[in-house]
């Protein structure tokens, strides 16, 4: 599946993947398919589709081998670049997107309002 790579296609993209699959906090992934923030940039720039087996996800979410020299890396870190600035505009200091999504108080609602919010805002 061919998906648009930019940081702001994928910022959505992540946004959905997390509507449908799921949040997780602790890991890129768990074993039903429920993503982090980093884990469904990596399933958006893979292009996962929707209705995909969790192993699919996963294997993408994780970066399995044969996925490591992918050129998706560069989009997911142009993606986790845009995401920070994102933090740094609204003062959402002292985060990188892991610790932010692993934050206890962080909610499933405001990981896919701010990854949408992060997207318009993208430059």
């Amino acid at each position: 599946m061919t998906t648009e790579s930019t940081p702001q296609a994928l910022l959505k993209r992540a946004a959905d993947v997390i509507d449908k699959r799921g949040w997780h906090q602790g890991g890129y992934t768990n074993d039903t398919g429920c993503v982090c923030t980093l884990g469904a940039l990596r399933v958006a720039a893979a292009g996962v589709p929707d209705d995909a087996p969790y192993w699919e996800v996963r294997s993408a979410a994780l970066d399995l081998p044969g996925r490591f020299d992918s050129p998706d890396h560069d989009e997911v870190d142009r993606a986790a670049v845009a995401l920070e600035d994102y933090f740094g505009r609204h003062n959402i200091l002292g985060w990188d997107v892991a610790d932010w999504n692993d934050n206890p108080e962080r909610t499933k609602d405001e990981v896919t309002a701010v990854l949408r919010a992060a997207a318009e805002e993208v430059e």
